[in-house]
């Protein structure tokens, strides 16, 4: 049987959600190792440990201001700490100093059993922060680096962009965006409130991959038709999700708890 791995941050983390249905429609054995919260270096880091291992290869590229830290702990453990942290958008448009940007955006310790949160990463953090925010490019290079050795070492796979991201053009980075999967969430927040918690539907698990039921569906019947039709981009979707998903109606079907 045909085997898929799918790689990514909150988008795919659920397997209940569009990776069940996925498989399902494509009568093969599905693994998510995308995880909430976390950087384009958790995700490349799992593909490097397992991609051999799959068939098909399916990458979720989160937002490229989400920095990371690698460091060597007991017996060279690897460990990532993540700042999830994306300027400018509306997410954070309430939020004030960097300290409280900080816990609004989350951070993510993939064995918060074995680290203590100790005041010189917290310094990092910190300032990781307030460089992001005054250069959100920065990381560009790194990611572009990053995407070049995915498709070297799996020139099959698919890319998916969770958060808009630049248009490449022989190699060149242009003002044009490809727009992310995130805006089908957006469309169903704009239905209710501009005041929101982006913790919200993973607390209360009524939106796996930050989707309703019915739009996990959908997005698993779009990424089928994506992979038998090669001329359709799945990121037509995402321009304007009203035209290819079902938008909620009401709050209780939304998923939302304002």
């Amino acid at each position: 049987m045909t085997k898929i791995a799918i790689y990514g941050d909150s988008f795919a983390a659920d397997y209940e959600g569009w990776p069940k249905y996925f498989g399902e429609l494509m009568r093969c054995e599905v693994t998510t190792f995308g995880c909430p919260s976390t950087s384009v270096g958790f995700s490349y880091l799992k593909f490097l440990e397992t991609h051999e291992q799959y068939d098909l290869i399916y990458f979720l590229w989160t937002s490229h201001n989400r920095n990371y830290l690698i460091s060597n702990k007991k017996n060279k453990t690897i460990l990532q700490h993540h700042l999830c942290f994306i300027p400018s958008t509306e997410t954070m448009s309430s939020v004030g100093n960097s300290e409280q940007k900080i816990n609004a955006a989350g951070i993510y310790f993939n064995d918060i059993k074995e680290l203590n949160t100790d005041k010189l990463l917290l310094s990092w953090i910190k300032d990781e922060n307030q460089y992001s925010e005054k250069y959100p490019n920065k990381n560009l290079l790194n990611i572009i680096a990053m995407r070049d050795s995915v498709k070297l070492k799996r020139p099959e796979s698919v890319n998916i962009e969770c958060f808009d991201f630049f248009k490449m053009d022989k190699n060149k980075i242009t003002s044009k965006v490809i727009p992310g999967m995130y805006r089908i969430e957006l469309r169903d927040m704009m239905q209710f409130s501009k005041t929101w918690i982006f913790a919200n539907d993973k607390e209360h698990k009524k939106r796996f991959n930050h989707l309703t039921k019915i739009q996990n569906q959908e997005f698993a019947k779009y990424l089928l038709e994506s992979f038998e039709t090669k001329n359709f981009d799945i990121h037509k979707t995402f321009e304007k999700p009203e035209k290819y998903y079902t938008i909620s109606k009401t709050l209780e079907e939304s998923g939302f708890v304002l």
